[in-house]
């Protein structure tokens, strides 16, 4: 389909003018609309002719149309004519209605062109910009300084994106009744690149946002696991201190016919009274205590028996 002939003249209404949602670009597209419908009743051109008469490229173009037709100046119709998809612009005459009421129905947005929906939903985080917490953006600074740590070449990111990806853990969702607290989010960050694995996974708030649930079950897994490994080490280090005492003892008892007023033996206490030491007096000599978790123990003990 040949692309229609503009009128001589190009007519902007008042209130399209007078609309502060409305910006000149805006306007002046609606008055090249307004050329085209007069042969017809509609517009039929295509998106790269009305960007050309406006002197701007399809993207902009996309959002000004979208702009008319929410605020109820334009209405898009759009038939699939085999692999294309054949669209017609309505000029919507009921003005003053349409100023003092924006609209944008579900129904208008499933009529648009795909071009058009599929810009719609890159737009989506302009959009929502404003809704992204102060949280979610001081978690966003934390989470791209983590990643930047690593590698110092990398560029800033559009952190306002990773702030609304992480806002939503910040909120409760259909796959979650509570949502994250903030700290929780934090913890899981610094966890996550301490981690061999995850540190090379999570390099944006969409990561994170999609990965957060098996994060939150990981660091819990690996803490269960540390708590397991620390306790051994204390059952090991309480049979270590007993079987050292025994010894200690059994040393006391072996060596007491060679205790002398000034060489003896004797046990030392903590501040709480208990025993954790043993301490050596060799000829009035104060040696310094053993204790009993040191290092070569029974080793210095013995060493000490044969100065008696």
């Amino acid at each position: 389909m040949s692309e229609p002939t503009p009128n001589y003249f190009i007519v902007i209404p008042s209130h399209v003018l007078d609309d502060e949602r409305i910006d000149d670009a805006t306007a002046m597209l609606f008055g090249r609309i307004s050329s085209l419908t007069t042969n017809r009743g509609y517009c039929f051109a295509s998106d790269e002719y009305l960007a050309k008469l406006c002197r701007t490229t399809r993207s902009p173009l996309q959002r000004r149309l979208k702009t008319l037709r929410d605020c109820g100046y334009i209405r898009i119709e759009t038939t699939k004519n085999g692999m294309l998809w054949d669209r017609k612009i309505f000029l919507n005459y009921n003005y003053e209605a349409s100023a003092a009421t924006p609209r944008s129905t579900a129904s208008d947005a499933s009529e648009a062109p795909l071009a058009v929906q599929e810009q719609d939903k890159n737009k989506q985080y302009k959009k929502e910009e404003s809704v992204a917490s102060p949280s979610a953006h001081r978690l966003a600074t934390f989470l791209f300084e983590k990643v930047k740590s690593r590698n110092a070449k990398m560029r800033k990111p559009n952190l306002e994106k990773w702030a609304i990806d992480i806002d939503k853990l910040l909120k409760p969702n259909r796959n979650r009744s509570e949502p994250y607290t903030a700290e929780q989010v934090e913890a899981v960050i610094e966890w996550a690149h301490n981690d061999d694995f995850w540190h090379k996974n999570i390099l944006s708030g969409d990561s994170l946002n999609k990965k957060m649930d098996r994060l939150i079950i990981e660091k819990a897994g690996e803490k269960k696991s540390k708590k397991a490994i620390q306790e051994e080490e204390d059952r090991k280090k309480a049979r270590t201190f007993e079987e050292n005492k025994r010894f200690a003892q059994q040393v006391m008892k072996d060596y007491k016919s060679r205790f002398t007023q000034s060489s003896y033996f004797k046990w030392y206490t903590g501040t709480d009274n208990t025993i954790v030491a043993i301490e050596a007096i060799i000829n009035d000599r104060r040696i310094p205590p053993l204790g009993f978790m040191e290092p070569g123990f029974r080793e210095q003990l013995k060493n000490l028996t044969h100065k008696l």
